[in-house]
C-alpha cells in the first residue's frame, strides 16, 4: 500500500500531516476514518487518499501542504531515536519494513576490519 503506509501506518501519518495544515491555518485536520474510506472505495494508497482529501477539504494537494522529503523525516524521528538507544545498546531490531530491507543489506555487506 505503499512506503507510508508499510513503515508508519494511517494514524502516524494523519497525526503529522494534520500538524503541518494547523501550521497553515487550518485547524480541523483531516481523520483516520475519511482517509480509511477514501482508500477502501477509491482503491487508493494513503498518500494519494490524504492529498485528495486535503485538495477537496482546504484547496491545497498535500504536497503544497508538506512536501514528501519533510513528512519522511518527521515520520522517521521517533524511531530514528529509538535506533539509536538500541545501536548503543547492540540490540538493534528492524520494526519498519525500511529497516528490514536495510538489514538484509547490511547482512551481506562485508565488515572491513
Amino acid at each position: 500500500m505503499g512506503y507510508e503506509y508499510d513503515n508508519f501506518g494511517t494514524t502516524k501519518v494523519v497525526e503529522k500531516v494534520n500538524i503541518f495544515l494547523r501550521e497553515k491555518g487550518h485547524k480541523q485536520g483531516i481523520t483516520v476514518e475519511e482517509v480509511e474510506l477514501r482508500m477502501q472505495n477509491n482503491n487508493s494508497v494513503l498518500m494519494n487518499a490524504v492529498s485528495a482529501i486535503t485538495n477537496s477539504k482546504f484547496g491545497m494537494k498535500l504536497n503544497e501542504i508538506v512536501g514528501k522529503p519533510k513528512l519522511t523525516e518527521e515520520l522517521m524521528q521517533d524511531r530514528i531515536a529509538k535506533i539509536r538507544e538500541e545501536r548503543d545498546k547492540g540490540e538493534w531490531m528492524p520494526e519498519l519494513e525500511i529497516e528490514k530491507v536495510m538489514k538484509k543489506i547490511f547482512d551481506i555487506i562485508p565488515i572491513n576490519q
